[in-house]
């Protein structure tokens, strides 16, 4: 398990990058969720923050549920740094169906925790998170699954609109 640390215990730079330790896959979710609500105690966003945290644990939850997907494979892997290309690039790598299950998995489990998260919100937002997420729901179910890709496409290509071209 990682340990948090506070911005003082932080090394400061002596002129050499430190060691990158990327997070650890099984828990990655877990351990935001627990740095949100860290960070939530006295501070002034604290509602937004336990919001945060929930979602992050109904995402932990969802990955941990999840069956294995298929990673690129070293030919893969060495033609993207040959070329300097993205390990795995939003436009053309082909996404598992696991995806859709565990969006469906985070957004039951909000669901059904709604109570929880509106209470994380406070007493302004309750009302207008209410209401996005009824209306969300709504939209969720009407979208057939190719508009759904459409638009996941257009959110990890950095797209405005689901079916238009990507910038080059």
């Amino acid at each position: 398990m990682s340990t948090l640390l506070e911005p003082g215990q932080i090394p400061q730079a002596s002129g050499e990058p430190p060691l990158v330790l990327p997070p650890d896959a099984k828990d990655v979710f877990a351990h935001r969720a627990r740095r949100f609500a860290q960070l939530a105690e006295g501070h002034p966003l604290g509602d937004y923050l336990r919001f945060m945290g929930r979602l992050a644990q109904a995402q932990q939850r969802a990955l941990d549920a999840m069956a294995a997907v298929p990673v690129p494979d070293d030919a893969a892997k060495s033609q993207s740094r040959q070329h300097g290309m993205p390990l795995v690039p939003a436009q053309s790598w082909p996404r598992d169906a696991a995806w859709r299950a565990a969006l469906t998995a985070i957004l039951a489990d909000a669901g059904r925790r709604r109570g929880r998260l509106l209470r994380a919100c406070g007493s302004t937002q309750r009302s207008f998170v209410g209401n996005c997420w009824r209306s969300f729901q709504q939209v969720l179910e009407q979208v057939v699954p190719y508009h759904r890709d459409a638009l996941v496409n257009a959110l990890l290509m950095q797209r405005e609109k689901p079916y238009e071209k990507p910038r080059l």
